[in-house]
């Protein structure tokens, strides 16, 4: 005792992290030759090696003879997981069966027919360990590509995501975080100056290097699965991140501080699992990617039990909008009805009214009405939390089943824009998804925001304007 050891330094040694990765990518040409945008599916520890975990530290000796009596003493007690393991490491490969597709739809947006030209494959993968069979499906397209994976089974499930998104250095990207919800500003930073383990809401559009062209980040066909947001590590990757991992915006914590916890448990699935399709838009400029169909184009057609004539349903209405809380402005009746003016100046369907409205007498909202009409301007308006989470009609007001924009109770039906129920304005709108699942079903400033008419040209100047606005139509159920 009281003597230096003489055992050499790597006698102890850690389990070592054995880890085999595998790299499948296409380049696409971009504006000529020496310039491309590669598409790259990448899978991990293809060789399936165990990795340990849980090592036994904990050194115990016998006071007499010194010798170590701890016969776990430098043990791996335990391994990773299955669970937590991706699926694409060690894999075996099926027959890939490959389509293609070249056919239009109806569409209300920048314009009225929409294209879904492309070549796809389905390639069948197995995971060695588990068994679990399941499908990658990718999808080409002459401006992008879109992939998703479909994980048959049974019972209940949670799955996690770690897909990743590797920009080429020198890109410039227009985003805004999660802090503010779906509702921040998009910022302008090169691709370095993103934040380490900061937070990107898709899309995210960015600017290839050297005015190759464009490209932005998204997802399609999102039902009964974690809304997607995106992770930056500091060294040019995003990383595809679900509800759970993160962190409850500040409107969330400070109207539902009670649900912060609850978020962040995994959401289950039961039966077969099929994520979102992973969506990448590329063009030569922001114009190209103004008019892609992608997003739509992955998502199945309305269901004709809810849209029995499709876009021509007559309960759908569409249209643009102004909204003075994007924009700012006086949220008085005045400044509404200068809103109203230039809703008219520009061609806008609508203006839209936050919860300020709440507060008004029921003349004062008539005559707002009434002057915007007059105009070809009609209202949507939108109740406050407040107003909306009571059941009951506030002194000297009656209750009137008005049109509505309440972005609590929108679901996205497939090639149908936003939806919302017909719910008289002070009926409660919470309705809390299951755990881990955000409550970020409007698409809205999301997945539809190109506020261009057709043949419209965007220019980067415009672009942060483009990306805070929502214009593709928002639709609403009329009260009969």
């Amino acid at each position: 005792m009281n003597s230096r050891g003489n055992a050499p330094i790597t006698i102890i040694r850690q389990p070592g992290h054995n880890d085999w990765d595998m790299t499948l990518f296409k380049n696409f040409p971009v504006l000529g030759e020496g310039r491309e945008i590669q598409f790259r599916w990448e899978a991990y520890n293809v060789l399936n090696h165990t990795q340990f975990s849980s090592v036994n530290t904990s050194a115990i000796f016998n006071n007499t003879s010194g010798a170590q009596t701890n016969s776990l003493f430098g043990q791996a007690t335990g391994v990773n997981p299955v669970d937590q393991a991706n699926l694409a490491g060690g894999v075996e490969f099926g027959k890939p069966e490959t389509y293609k597709l070249n056919q239009t739809y109806p569409w209300n947006g920048v314009r009225s027919t929409a294209i879904d030209n492309c070549n796809g494959v389905k390639v069948p993968l197995t995971h060695r360990q588990s068994r679990t069979a399941y499908t990658l499906e990718i999808r080409a397209y002459n401006d992008g590509i879109a992939f998703r994976h479909v994980v048959p089974g049974e019972g209940s499930r949670v799955p996690d995501e770690t897909t990743a998104f590797r920009l080429p250095e020198g890109s410039t990207l227009w985003y805004h975080d999660l802090e503010d919800h779906y509702e921040g500003t998009y910022v302008r930073r090169g691709l370095r100056a993103v934040p380490p383990g900061g937070y990107l809401a898709p899309p995210v559009t960015f600017q290839l290097p050297q005015g190759a062209g464009y490209a932005a980040i998204t997802e399609g066909a999102l039902v009964n699965y974690s809304g997607m947001g995106l992770q930056a590590d500091g060294a040019g990757t995003l990383y595809a991140r679900l509800a759970h991992s993160i962190p409850a915006s500040y409107p969330f914590r400070l109207r539902y501080a009670q649900d912060v916890e609850r978020l962040k448990k995994p959401a289950a699935i039961t039966g077969t699992i099929a994520t979102p399709w992973r969506v990448v838009m590329i063009g030569a400029d922001l114009n190209a990617l103004v008019n892609c169909d992608i997003v739509h184009n992955v998502a199945a057609p309305p269901d004709p039990r809810l849209f029995p004539d499709g876009l021509k349903t007559k309960w759908l209405g569409t249209g643009r909008a102004l909204w003075s809380y994007l924009d700012g402005g006086n949220n008085t009746p005045e400044g509404m009805k200068e809103f109203a003016r230039m809703a008219a100046a520009l061609g806008f369907e609508y203006n839209l009214l936050e919860g300020f409205w709440s507060s008004w007498p029921e003349s004062t909202l008539k005559d707002l009405v009434d002057y915007s009409r007059n105009r070809g301007v009609k209202i949507l308006i939108r109740p406050c939390t407040s107003a909306a989470s009571s059941s009951a009609t506030p002194p000297g007001r009656t209750r009137l089943p008005t049109r509505f924009c309440s972005r609590r109770r929108f679901w996205s039906s497939p090639r149908t824009p936003l939806i919302s129920w017909r719910t008289p304005r002070w009926t409660s709108s919470r309705a809390f998804p299951a755990p881990g699942m955000r409550p970020w079903s409007c698409r809205c400033p999301r997945s539809a925001m190109w506020p261009l008419s057709p043949g419209a040209r965007a220019t980067p100047g415009s672009w942060r304007s483009i990306m805070a606005r929502s214009a593709k139509p928002c639709a609403w159920i009329s009260p009969s």
